[in-house]
Parts: structure tokens; C-alpha cells; sequence
């Protein structure tokens, strides 16, 4: 009797032995893989959205007595010859540069601003004819000293005398430091009256703030004076008052619900 084992048989016993195996290396894969690729689906369904908040802008504006005054003036001649016309000028300019100085104006409150020369003409005829020359010099000077600046106007007007032009003067605050921190304290108080408003109106509790954004402003106030009124103005100094100047604060807040 042959008792040799069948071509079929030993296809069965091969496939027995060949699963086996596979699951075998299966079962030590999953028991060596490491813990970090285990925790990661995990990790994704604990994941949680951040939660929405709310933006808002808080505006405030206070008010404070101006601490400085900028003079813009200058001289204008017109002569026949631009040479004439520009020593004219020189000398008008040097007298009201002293002026300013001898009356407390710092060197570094000082600048030139402005030096032009142009010719005056006659357009009557076909062409245009030269009759002079204009020449205008101006200079900014910062008064500090706003109680005595009218006086400081007409003693630097008087020095010039019919060649003198002033611009404007504006008001100034140089030292604003309390009232942008006044004003940064109510700014940010409406932004969060605000913000607690919405957050009770979505039913939820307001949370931390996220950022903060800020812009300023505080223009000078400009006045636009002239040269007759300062001439005009005999028996005392150039009336001025400086009034109030406001400072004003945006923020832009965002803060988190709880």
C-alpha cells in the first residue's frame, strides 16, 4: 500500500502552515507598535474648537488746556530789483529772528520754513513785463510760555514792521501723557461695557481678552491771524486764549466667551 502523502493533502497542510504564519507576525506588530501612533486617533476625537468671542471698539475723548503755541510768520518785500528786494528781507528776517530769541524762543523751538523769490508782473500789455520782485522768508517758532506768546506775537511783529506776515498759530499739547492714559482707562472700560452687553445677549460669560488695538489723535487747532490785526493791536499784547484741545483714543478689543 503506498502511503506516500497526496499532491492534495499537501497543498492543505501548506496553506495551514502559510496563515499561520501571517498571523503570527500580525499579533507582533500590534504588540511592538508604538504607543504614540496607538494615541493618535484618540487625540483627534478630544480635540476641541477653540470658542468664539466677541470684537469690539471702545472710543473716549478727554479734554486738557493746550501747553504750547506754534507761530508761523515770516517777511515779504517786493522791490524794483531782486537785490534790493532779498537784502530787504534779510534784514527784515534777522530783526524778527532776534526778536523771537531775545524773548525766550530756544534756538531749538527755531526753523526756517520757507524762502521764495518771484517776479511781479504786468500782464496789461501783449506779453508780460517784470515790475519787481517779491521776496518772502517764514520761520515756525514754539512758545512755551503760552501766558506771555501774545506779547512775544506783537514784539516780533513790531520788529519787522509793514514786512511782516504771520500765517497761523496752533495750539499745541506737547506733554499729553496723563490724558492719553486717562483716556486709554475709558476707552477700554466702554469697549468692555460693550462686549459684556453681547456676551449676555448670546447667553454666555465673557472670558479673557485676546488682543488689543490702538489709534490715537490729537490735531492741533489752527488759527489763521493777520499781519494787520497783529499791527493793529496798540496799547498791549496780541489777545489770545488757548482754550481746551481733545484727546481722543480708539481700541479695538476681542475678547473669548467661557
Amino acid at each position: 500500500m503506498d502511503t506516500s502523502p497526496t499532491p492534495r493533502l499537501l497543498g492543505v497542510v501548506f496553506a495551514a502552515a502559510l496563515a499561520f504564519i501571517v498571523a503570527t507576525i500580525a499579533i507582533v506588530l500590534l504588540a511592538t507598535r508604538p504607543a504614540s501612533a496607538a494615541a493618535t486617533a484618540p487625540a483627534a476625537s478630544t480635540a476641541t474648537t477653540p470658542n468664539p468671542g466677541v470684537t469690539v471698539a471702545g472710543r473716549a475723548q478727554v479734554e486738557g488746556v493746550p501747553d504750547m503755541l506754534r507761530l508761523d510768520m515770516g517777511v515779504n518785500v517786493v522791490d524794483d530789483a531782486v537785490e534790493t528786494a532779498l537784502a530787504k528781507a534779510n534784514e527784515a528776517s534777522a530783526k524778527l529772528h532776534k526778536t523771537l530769541r531775545d524773548n525766550g524762543v530756544a534756538e531749538r523751538d527755531l526753523a526756517s520754513t520757507g524762502l521764495s523769490i518771484q517776479p511781479q508782473l504786468d500782464w496789461r500789455g501783449n506779453t508780460p513785463t517784470v515790475t519787481g520782485y517779491q521776496v518772502t522768508q517764514t520761520v515756525t517758532a514754539r512758545l512755551r510760555d503760552i501766558d506771555r506768546a501774545g506779547a512775544v506775537i506783537d514784539a516780533a511783529a513790531g520788529s519787522a514792521g509793514n514786512a511782516t506776515i504771520i500765517n497761523s498759530i496752533a495750539w499745541d499739547l506737547e506733554d499729553d501723557a496723563a490724558l492719553l492714559a486717562d483716556a486709554r482707562d475709558r476707552a477700554i472700560a466702554d469697549a468692555r461695557a460693550k462686549a459684556e452687553q453681547y456676551a449676555k445677549a448670546a447667553g454666555r460669560s465673557l472670558g479673557a481678552v485676546l488682543s488689543i488695538s490702538e489709534s490715537t489723535s490729537t490735531p492741533p487747532q489752527p488759527y489763521f491771524y493777520g499781519a494787520a490785526e497783529a499791527l493793529d493791536s496798540a496799547g498791549g499784547a496780541v489777545p489770545l486764549a488757548p482754550g481746551t484741545q481733545t484727546v481722543a483714543i480708539e481700541v479695538q478689543v476681542v475678547y473669548a466667551f467661557d
